[in-house]
């Protein structure tokens, strides 16, 4: 398996992968649903360490795809590096719109995740007061009562659901060991907070757009009752180039079925503005 993209391996070589974050604080960035977000990236940025190795990750493949980051703390960044980035960016520039955890990896997963949180909390307070801090997160650790209890302090949570049955889930996400999308699912509907699904849909070999899988996540969504969804499709390189994006149409019919069959609000993206 490739460490990085490799362009030589990609249907018609027109496909390259971002490179990792290279530090704590970047952006702000124009997000598709957040609009203008200030990124905090708690993984490490020499190599991809997540839960998940997506087909679709922008940041190409995972070096390590693992749940147990403990053994690798060293390479993640530290509480202060966090605080002191965070802290000289907001008082040196302009307030962003939002300040959300995300990056080159899942952002729960760092080892002292639940301490930087209410560092981060304060930091915003002191600085950036009416700033909302967020997370987008792919779920891996809903189980955690320690991450709930982190999450539970932050003003959105965004979870990610791509899938509605194990194969696809397997396939399209590529979860790290002991990872099932029944635990996922089943995590997801013990959360005691507001969320909200982030679903990112494509077709294509390895993709999720199929039968098994829109009906599967449709009745994830019944059990696990988020405030809303968020769908989208493929707005930038993957490492896998069998994918293909859906278009608005066909988005627009799944979230119709969607808020039909469970009154569920959807809110469908397009491609980011250039």
């Amino acid at each position: 398996m490739p460490l990085q993209c490799d362009v030589n391996q990609m249907e018609n070589e027109v496909k390259r992968c971002l490179p990792l974050k290279k530090g704590v604080i970047y952006g702000p960035v124009p997000s598709r649903r957040l609009g203008d977000s200030l990124g905090i990236n708690l993984s490490p940025t020499e190599r991809k360490i997540c839960s998940f190795n997506c087909v679709y990750c922008h940041y190409g493949w995972s070096n390590v795809v693992t749940m147990d980051t403990e053994k690798y703390e060293d390479q993640f960044p530290s509480i202060e590096e966090v605080t002191e980035s965070l802290e000289a960016f907001l008082l040196n520039n302009p307030q962003p719109g939002y300040i959300t955890f995300s990056g080159n990896g899942e952002p729960s997963t760092h080892p002292r995740f639940h301490q930087i949180v209410p560092e981060v909390l304060k930091i915003r307070d002191k600085l950036a007061p009416g700033v909302k801090v967020t997370i987008l997160s792919n779920s891996t650790t809903a189980g955690n009562p320690t991450v709930m209890d982190a999450l539970r302090k932050l003003d959105i949570r965004f979870m990610k659901l791509d899938c509605g049955d194990e194969m696809t889930f397997k396939r399209f996400n590529r979860p790290a060991a002991g990872v099932t999308l029944d635990g996922i699912i089943e995590n997801l509907s013990k959360m005691d907070m507001p969320i909200i699904f982030q679903t990112m849909l494509a077709d294509g070999k390895s993709g999720n757009f199929n039968r098994s899988s829109i009906n599967g996540f449709v009745a994830a969504v019944g059990k696990t009752r988020p405030e809303s969804i968020q769908l989208y499709s493929l707005d930038r390189p993957t490492p896998d180039g069998s994918l293909r994006g859906l278009t608005k149409e066909q988005l627009r019919e799944l979230s119709e079925r969607i808020v039909l069959e469970t009154g569920i609000p959807v809110e469908i993206f397009g491609k980011r503005e250039v």
